[in-house]
């Protein structure tokens, strides 16, 4: 970490770009504007004294959370000492600027609520202080100004918040992003928020229970009522489209249709539930299928009194089911006082229709798509394709041919090659995207694309961010971005989108897997493997949890409980060459040569019949010291445009390679030098 300068901090403010308007006129560069520039260098001193040794006592502070030197304002008070410093510090500032430098109530609002979430924690249950931390010491490694900032009720000021006669009287959640959240309603009080990285925003006022507003609910698995068993396809399959149209609302957080499908014939309560996805609200019902007809039944329970908040009935034709799950997910969201955006609304009212064989197909498909295995793949692929030939227009559909593609690329088994799976995900997400631009979904795939298979970094992160802004409750969009941003070594953006992911789909086996991963290629594998063991101990079968349980503990050196964990992997993939791979390298780097030379050739032999990853090959030789195979196989990786390519700059299974010249150039080909 190395401390701001005065002219880094003024540069830094002009990389933001704020949107500020000054008298009613947008300000273009803020920096350099006359009223704010004053202010602006007075902040700026506080740089320029902490970087002059003579003023390095009271200016800077040892952190207590990292044990490196930081900027005074940025540090949480240890001691008497700690607040003479800081009277000491404040008075030089004063001397030297003869006005308000802007950073007392932030440094104040840091310790405040150390202390706060600290006392949460302890009384509540909650994780806030360690995440606050975690907060503060990325504002303490990057040298931050972070204003402090309160929110009132505005409006009546006799009455509480959830009094008002409008919601945006006080401040509430209308958007969660991969990003953060954007909120209405916040009265904020400082001036100093022009010349600050960041704003921490703290309520004036304790809320009470009546204050609560729902931000966040799951649907549970509907019940099939119509009679008959082999309906429970269709009727799983509107309880994920429920899920997916109530998802589309940025202001809530809805749980995934991976997690909740795992409370299907449940006897939980529903308290339990919703503690254990962290909900406020539950969504429960069920599904009457006669004929043509379809009939929802649904009802919104308040999860914390086990109260029913609302209930009703719904009923259209089969072509008209679309509308009917926007009227019912336009309904819900209305009950629990969320905003809805017009383009929200729009998507929640339109009157779209389908055709009812085309939308059996695709309920089918998405019933094998989610199974994940390369054999469902295929199966789903077959439904979604029979979807388009009945509706062509059918714009879920072409995005469900795109993921299905891509995953019976990326499965154990490899059931297509790249060069044949790719272009032809790719070509039906193009086509989804043109038939329906509101859909997150063909997005992702697209993102995923270009790259694994492209490698256009550029245009995958803009497509993985549409995606998020599209359908912000979608975990698979989180998932990946996730999965790119830590293979461009973007670790600490990586994992707050695993986060994210993992909020939305807690159950979720892969979203907790690929935590682990992330934390991995991030070389902190001793706080991966607690991620994998939890996956494991949800689902000992689970095929990627083995894989990244074994090549944590290779990293860690821990030969003989890796090679366990990733002959397991081989098993249950039915000898997948990427597992087989990874085995090959752990021998390798245990010193059993043998075992990995035996490996080598066998991957070398079955790829002469079917495609084998060629960076997996390579990764047996860069166990072995072979440098020379390794980078033959590396090259044969870029020619076939192998996933795996991907990992070239984080993976551990390269680092024998990275000081060969001839990897330094293969590095600067693909893009990730």
């Amino acid at each position: 970490m190395t401390l701001m300068t005065r002219d880094d901090y003024i540069e830094s403010l002009r990389r933001i770009k704020k949107r500020v308007f000054i008298m009613g006129q947008e300000v273009e560069n803020l920096v350099d504007h006359p009223l704010v520039r004053p202010s602006l260098n007075a902040c700026a001193m506080t740089y320029e004294l902490a970087r002059q040794p003579e003023h390095a006592d009271p200016m800077l502070a040892t952190s207590n959370l990292t044990g490196r030197t930081v900027n005074r304002f940025t540090h949480l008070h240890q001691s008497t000492a700690d607040m003479v410093a800081k009277v000491k510090m404040l008075r030089l500032l004063g001397r030297m600027t003869g006005c308000c430098f802007q950073r007392c109530v932030g440094m104040d609002a840091f310790n405040a609520v150390d202390s706060v979430t600290y006392e949460m924690d302890r009384a509540a249950g909650t994780k806030y202080h360690p995440r606050f931390r975690r907060y503060l010491q990325h504002v303490q490694e990057h040298d931050l100004v972070v204003d402090g900032a309160m929110t009132d009720p505005k409006g009546d000021r006799r009455l509480r918040p959830s009094q008002q006669a409008d919601p945006d009287l006080f401040a509430h959640i209308v958007e969660r992003r991969s990003d953060g959240i954007v909120v209405r309603g916040a009265k904020l009080h400082q001036t100093g928020a022009l010349n600050s990285h960041e704003i921490l925003v703290m309520p004036t006022q304790t809320l009470s229970e009546e204050d609560r507003v729902i931000e966040s609910l799951a649907v549970l698995p509907l019940a099939n009522l119509s009679g008959d068993p082999q309906q429970e396809y269709f009727v799983d399959g509107m309880t994920e489209e429920l899920i997916s149209a109530l998802a589309k609302v940025s202001a809530l957080r809805v749980t995934s249709r991976t997690t909740a499908m795992r409370y299907k014939g449940s006897t939980k309560s529903l308290p339990e539930i919703a503690k254990e996805l962290g909900v406020d609200a539950i969504v429960e019902g069920s599904v009457t299928r006669s004929g043509s007809q379809v009939k929802i039944t649904a009802q919104l329970i308040d999860a914390a009194k086990d109260r029913h908040l609302w209930a009703d009935s719904f009923q259209r034709d089969l072509k008209d089911v679309l509308a009917l799950q926007g009227e019912v997910a336009k309904a819900i969201a209305g009950e629990v006082g969320v905003r809805l955006t017009p383009e929200e609304r729009l998507r929640l009212t339109e009157k779209k229709t389908v055709n009812p064989e085309a939308y059996e197909a695709y309920l089918k498909g998405n019933h094998h798509l989610f199974r994940r295995t390369a054999t469902d793949a295929q199966k789903s692929l077959e439904y979604f394709q029979q979807a388009v030939e009945k509706q062509p227009d059918y714009a879920l559909a072409y995005a469900g041919i795109a993921e299905a593609y891509e995953t019976a690329a990326g499965s154990a088994q490899g059931a297509l090659p790249p060069m044949e799976a790719f272009p032809k995900a790719k070509a039906a997400a193009m086509r989804a995207v043109e038939l329906d631009a509101t859909l997150g979904e063909p997005h992702v795939s697209l993102a995923w694309s270009s790259f694994v298979f492209d490698r256009d970094w550029t245009t995958a992160e803009n497509q993985f961010q549409r995606a998020i802004r599209l359908s912000p409750n979608y975990p698979t969009a989180h998932e990946n971005y996730a999965t790119f941003l830590s293979r461009m070594g973007r670790f600490d953006e990586s994992l707050r989108e695993a986060r994210r992911a993992q909020e939305l789909d807690p159950l979720s086996l892969s979203g907790n897997t690929m935590m682990g991963i992330h934390l991995g290629l991030a070389r902190r594998d001793e706080e991966a493997i607690p991620w994998f063991r939890r996956v494991l101990a949800m689902d000992p079968s689970f095929l990627r949890a083995h894989f990244g349980l074994g090549l944590a503990l290779v990293h860690r050196k821990r030969y003989d409980e890796a090679i366990t964990e990733l002959q397991k992997a081989v098993e249950l993939s039915g000898g997948g060459a990427a597992q087989l791979g990874a085995l090959g390298y752990a021998y390798a780097v245990a010193n059993r040569r043998a075992e990995a030379l035996e490996i080598a050739e066998r991957l070398k032999q079955r790829s002469r019949e079917h495609y084998v990853p060629p960076a997996m090959v390579a990764t047996v030789f860069s166990g072995l010291g072979d440098k020379d195979q390794a980078m033959t196989w590396l090259e044969k990786a870029i020619e076939e445009h192998d996933p795996w390519l991907t990992g070239l700059k984080v993976d551990p299974m390269f680092d024998p390679l990275r000081s060969d010249p001839r990897f330094l150039d293969l590095m600067h080909r693909v893009g990730l030098n």
